[in-house]
C-alpha cells in the first residue's frame, strides 16, 4: 500500500491521520513521513483489521435488534 491508498483507505474509515496518529501512539509527522519513506506493513494490515472490526460492529447491531 502506498501513501496515497493509505490515506485513501483513512478517509474511507473516517479516520484522520492524527487519529490514526494517537490509535497507534506514535507522532502525526512520523506518520506523514511515510510518505517518503513508504507506509510499513503493519499499518496496513491494522487498517484491514479495523475495517474488519467496524463491520462485526454493524453486524451485531443488527443481531441485537432482533434478539428479544
Amino acid at each position: 500500500m502506498d501513501y496515497t491508498e493509505f490515506s485513501e483507505k483513512l478517509k474511507q474509515l473516517r479516520i484522520t491521520k492524527g487519529e490514526f496518529a494517537r490509535m497507534v501512539d506514535m507522532n502525526y509527522h512520523s506518520i506523514a513521513n511515510w510518505k517518503s519513506k513508504g507506509v510499513p506493513y503493519w499499518a496496513c494490515v491494522l487498517l484491514h483489521h479495523y475495517e474488519k472490526s467496524k463491520k462485526l460492529d454493524l453486524l451485531l447491531d443488527i443481531i441485537k435488534q432482533y434478539d428479544k
